[in-house]
C-alpha cells in the first residue's frame, strides 16, 4: 500500500499532458476524480481512478500509432467516469 502510495504521487513535473509524473503512472484526472494512468506504445493504456474504483484498460494494435493514450484518456474522463459517476 505504501508503495502504491508513493509511486502515484507527483515526483516531476512534466511541462506535457498530463502534467505530473509519479513512478511509471501518468498522474491526471477522469471527470475532476484524481486518476493515474500507464501509457505505453500505439495507444495502450491502464488509467485507474480510485474514487470510482474504476480501472479502464485499453489494448491497441494501432500499427499507425495514431490513437495514442491520450485519445483513450479523454474517452475515460469525457464518457466512461461520468457514466460510472453517476
Amino acid at each position: 500500500a505504501a508503495w502504491v502510495t508513493e509511486s502515484t504521487r507527483s515526483h516531476v513535473d512534466t511541462q506535457t499532458t498530463p502534467e505530473q509524473y509519479g513512478y511509471q503512472w501518468w498522474l491526471t484526472t477522469a471527470d475532476g476524480h484524481p486518476a493515474y494512468a500507464a501509457m505505453g506504445h500505439r495507444g495502450q493504456l491502464i488509467e485507474v481512478v480510485p474514487d470510482l474504483d474504476l480501472v479502464t484498460v485499453v489494448a491497441s494494435t494501432d500499427a499507425a500509432g495514431a490513437a495514442g493514450p491520450e485519445l483513450y484518456l479523454d474517452l475515460v474522463s469525457s464518457y466512461i467516469a461520468p457514466a460510472i459517476g453517476q
